[in-house]
């Protein structure tokens, strides 16, 4: 029972209880109540108080998120315990990512604008992140609760369809960089309207870039915190500014120093 919950029940369960034991002892004309039965009133009286909070008889139901309507769970990864303000602070955002070069088969995600930028120079709405810890490069390293973490990834469709979806595997170049996180996935939105997921990149459309790599114009996804603005100007003019077979350099951008 939480502190709330017992305060609620004294401010209400005890005028209740005093109002059967005055309606059982004073009321003009009625006979006294045994004092078992006046105890019977008020432990019903503290038991109903109890269950209207509980079960929330005296206010609107909690609104929830609707999720996949398959039982198959969400990308598997392992459970952390939340990351305390103290923790999260501890990630600090060492600046814009460094784009030395980009070859023609990467799309680039750029996590605090939440904006995909395929080669073509087609710019796409993306999220990841659930709740709080959405867009939030600062929480990268929680499992099931923040964002991608900043890494190249290859792409691959999944064996399977994702709820329905053919989404596809993020596989990360460097395992190092992804503090062990696994499952994480490229699809459609899932958990609501927001854009919110447990790690994976949700995209508002899709459909294109999925369009993308079945054409074969896209092969790895280079996930950054943040980039500066030379190089956003320079993935929006599109394929004409990249180097062909330049490898990607993408820094963290988060820290734990």
């Amino acid at each position: 029972m939480h502190g709330v919950e017992f305060f609620l029940i004294l401010l209400v369960g005890a005028p209740l209880g005093a109002a059967i034991w005055l309606g059982a002892t004073v009321w003009p004309g009625r006979r006294a109540m045994s004092p078992g039965r006046v105890g019977a009133g008020l432990l019903l009286a503290g038991a109903a108080v109890w269950a209207a909070f509980t079960f929330d008889l005296f206010g609107p139901a909690p609104m929830r998120t609707a999720g996949p309507s398959s039982a198959e769970p969400l990308p598997a990864e392992d459970l952390a315990p939340r990351t305390t303000p103290a923790e999260a602070a501890s990630f600090e955002d060492d600046g814009p990512a460094l784009l030395p070069g980009l070859d023609r088969w990467t799309a680039v995600y750029d996590i605090a604008t939440h904006t995909v930028y395929l080669p073509n120079g087609t710019m796409l709405e993306a999220h990841s992140g659930l709740g709080a810890r959405m867009d939030d490069p600062r929480y990268v390293h929680e499992h099931m609760r923040g964002p991608t973490p900043p890494s190249v990834y290859a792409l691959e469709l999944r064996e399977k369809p994702f709820h329905g979806v053919r989404a596809l595997r993020l596989k990360p170049l460097d395992e190092r960089e992804v503090y062990g996180r696994k499952g994480l996935l490229a699809h459609t939105y899932m958990l609501g309207p927001r854009g919110d997921s447990n790690g994976c990149v949700v995209f508002k459309d899709y459909s294109v870039f999925l369009q993308a790599f079945d054409a074969g114009e896209l092969k790895r996804l280079a996930v950054v915190a943040r980039l500066d603005r030379a190089i956003l100007l320079q993935l929006a003019q599109g394929p004409q500014q990249r180097r062909p077979q330049a490898s990607v350099a993408a820094s963290g951008a988060v820290s734990t120093q």
